[in-house]
């Protein structure tokens, strides 16, 4: 990924002061491609979506750019400290999102900024329900904990207003990907109550990746990619609720 670095430099006051060094980081993204949107609909109108309520809308196109800004630094004791920032423009697709509404117009404004903390210990990031949780289905996360011990991966997101928690893990060993993850919310994806769980796992090899995920309402999703280098891969998806989409996507 190519990035622009601006050193900077601050001295506060006269002798005595510490001097602040760092930098700020630019780096650019864009994703074009045919998508479309499957929705679930309640068509008996009994309170519950069943596996066979489900329509499709049209492929449509979409081609959408972000930008992103992050501030970083460390201490003296090697801590590294910052914040990001970013804005997108354009019509986005969102396969990883909930079941409906995964088409957005981007309205190129700044969004809430993360301010972040990391060490040995991992990272712990706050931003005013900004994150999303594990589920991809919920939002509102304040606190966000990620952290990595040898091929173990872990999360943690908390909403601070509602108590409610998200938690992930995964695992890497020879190129096979595992993934698990669990939900307090008492909702997901308007088809199960009580807390959730969903797991997955990958293939990654020669540029080629293929990924594939399952959870406890029998939703299931299916991922493929391939890196042609550069910045620039090709990718698609299906899940169970019809929605597709095959596109490009692109980093600066």
């Amino acid at each position: 990924m190519k990035k622009i670095l601006l050193a900077t430099t601050m001295l506060v006051g006269t002798a005595g002061f510490a001097a602040a060094d760092g930098h700020i980081t630019f780096s650019g993204s864009a994703a074009a491609g045919i998508a479309r949107d499957g929705v679930w609909v309640d068509a008996n109108a009994d309170g519950i979506v069943d596996a066979g309520e489900v329509t499709t809308g049209a492929f449509e196109t979409y081609s959408s750019v972000g930008l992103d800004v992050t501030f970083a630094g460390s201490s003296d004791n090697g801590l590294e400290f910052g914040a990001t920032f970013g804005t997108s423009a354009g019509r986005s697709f969102d396969f990883g999102g909930d079941n409906a509404g995964r088409f957005a117009d981007e309205g190129g404004t700044f969004g809430m900024p993360e301010v972040f903390i990391s060490g040995s210990f991992g990272r712990v990031a706050f931003s005013d329900d900004n994150f999303d949780m594990f589920d991809d289905a919920n939002g509102g996360g304040d606190v966000k904990y990620t952290g990595t011990f040898g091929a173990i991966s872990v999360g943690l997101v908390a909403d601070v207003d509602l108590s409610e928690f998200s938690g992930s893990a995964d695992a890497t060993f020879a190129g096979i990907t595992a993934h698990a993850d669990a939900d307090t919310f008492g909702q997901y994806n308007a088809l199960a109550d009580g807390n959730q769980w969903e797991v997955g796992g990958g293939y990654t090899a020669n540029g080629i990746s293929v990924s594939a995920s399952y959870n406890e309402a029998a939703e299931y999703a299916i991922n493929a990619g391939y890196d042609l280098g550069g910045g620039l891969s090709l990718e698609a998806g299906y899940d169970s609720d019809s929605s597709a989409f095959i596109g490009a996507a692109m980093s600066f």
